[in-house]
């Protein structure tokens, strides 16, 4: 809401019939969703090469430490991460040049907007994109990104249509809860790579062969 609010509330629906509202809403949110899943199969592609080294254990350690390193120095007071204030640069060059999408009133429109909202830089999709390269496949990553996005669907939808009666100090404080999910993310992620034969938790990665694992 924090982040992808403003674009959802400013999304050119005005002089709509309730039925092109949703058709428009629907073309919004199915842009983000596949922004989101090509990202998914990318990184998950990625997530492959460590899956084929065996090394799942120790990206999986890795990317934990490094969620609760980035949670401790926002906590110390370094809110601004370069890497992520250079990617609005390059994305707000992007979105200027796209700005007559916002000036038109048709379903394509829409969607090509819900396709840029995705590229924008978001703490809890870096966070969905680490469990993607986790999954350690292409269509693993990607069905773990449409997840993702569906689950942000129902606040997505609920700001678009009642944004108005959301203030910006209720946004801000559900903007809080962003770290609290990136440290539980980064416990799971390391308990993962324990290997502690827990299930679903830390389930145990037993090599079968050249190259690949099963969980028991």
């Amino acid at each position: 809401m924090g982040m992808c609010g403003p674009i959802a509330l400013s999304l050119p629906l005005k002089k709509r019939t309730y039925f092109t509202v949703w058709a428009g809403i629907s073309g919004y949110n199915l842009g983000r969703l596949t922004t989101y899943m090509i990202l998914g199969a990318l990184f998950g592609l990625l997530g492959t090469a460590f899956v084929t080294a065996n090394l799942q254990q120790t990206l999986s350690l890795a990317l934990g430490i490094l969620f609760l390193v980035s949670v401790l120095g926002s906590i110390i007071g370094k809110n601004t991460v370069p890497l992520e204030s250079k990617a609005y640069k390059v994305v707000g060059k992007l979105m200027n040049k796209f700005k007559g999408l916002f000036k038109k009133n048709n379903w394509e429109s829409l969607f090509f907007i819900g396709i840029l909202n995705g590229l924008l830089p978001c703490g809890m999709v870096y966070l969905a994109l680490a469990g993607a390269i986790s999954t350690g496949s292409w269509d693993g990553g990607a069905i773990y990104m449409l997840l993702f996005g569906a689950g942000t669907l129902p606040v997505m939808i609920g700001v678009t249509w009642l944004g108005k009666f959301i203030s910006q100090q209720a946004r801000n404080k559900l903007r809080v809860l962003i770290p609290i999910m990136i440290s539980i993310m980064g416990i799971l992620l390391i308990l993962r790579g324990l290997n502690l034969g827990i299930p679903y938790i830390s389930p145990e990665l037993i090599p079968i062969g050249e190259g690949t694992t099963e969980c028991r």
